[in-house]
C-alpha cells in the first residue's frame, strides 16, 4: 500500500519539477524585431521622457537602456530586436510609456561620412546668440542634438551627420540661419 503512494508523490514532484522550470524559461515567442525611429523629447527632469523609439509611426515605447551611440539627433531608423516589459515608465505632463528591453539594434540610415569640425560656442540663445555650432571649413551648422561632453568652444571632433532640410535662425540682429543637423556619431578630433 506504502509502495503505490510513494510512487505517486513521486510522479507529482517529479511534475512539480518539470513544470516549474517549464515556466521560468523565456521564450522566442515574446520577442519581437521592427523598424523604428529613435527620438529625444527632453530631460526628464524638465518634464520631457527622454529618449524613446516609435515603431510603426504610433506606437512609443521607453527602452530600459539604449547604447549610447544611439543617442544623437532625432528620427535616427534603426531595426531593432525587442523584447516587451509589464512595466511602464511614466513622464512628463502624465504620459505613459511601455517598457521594452532591447536585445539588438542596428542603425537603417544612409551612412554619413565622417568629417572633421570645430565646436563653436556662439553665446546664449536667450542673449540674441546662436548657442552651439559645428564648423566644417568655412560652413555652420547647428546640431539638433550635441552631447554635453562635447560642448567645449574650439573643441576639434570628428563627426557623421545627415544635413536636414531645416534652417535654424538666431541672432535678432543679425537674423542668422544655419542648417539643422543629425549627428550620427561624434569624436574627439586631432
Amino acid at each position: 500500500m506504502k509502495k503505490p503512494i510513494i510512487s505517486c508523490l513521486l510522479i507529482i514532484i517529479g511534475l512539480l519539477v518539470v513544470l516549474t522550470f517549464s515556466l521560468c524559461k523565456k521564450t522566442d515567442k515574446d520577442v519581437y524585431t521592427a523598424e523604428a525611429k529613435i527620438y529625444n523629447s527632453g530631460p526628464i527632469a524638465l518634464d520631457g521622457c527622454g529618449w524613446f523609439l516609435r515603431i510603426d509611426s504610433t506606437k512609443e515605447y521607453s527602452p530600459v537602456t539604449l547604447p549610447e551611440d544611439f543617442m544623437v539627433g532625432q528620427g535616427m531608423k534603426v531595426t531593432v530586436r525587442y523584447r516587451p516589459l509589464n512595466t511602464t515608465f511614466q513622464c512628463g505632463w502624465g504620459a505613459k510609456l511601455k517598457q521594452i528591453e532591447i536585445l539588438d539594434i542596428k542603425r537603417k540610415d544612409p551612412i554619413a561620412l565622417p568629417t572633421e569640425a570645430t565646436v563653436i560656442n556662439a553665446g546664449l540663445t536667450g542673449a540674441d546668440g546662436c548657442g552651439w555650432l559645428l564648423k566644417v571649413d568655412t560652413t555652420f551648422y547647428s546640431p539638433n542634438n550635441l552631447p554635453e561632453k562635447y560642448r567645449k568652444d574650439n573643441l576639434k571632433v570628428k563627426m557623421a551627420f545627415i544635413k536636414t532640410n531645416f534652417k535654424y535662425q538666431c541672432g535678432v540682429g543679425a537674423n542668422l540661419q544655419y542648417f539643422r543637423i543629425d549627428l550620427r556619431d561624434i569624436q574627439p578630433g586631432q
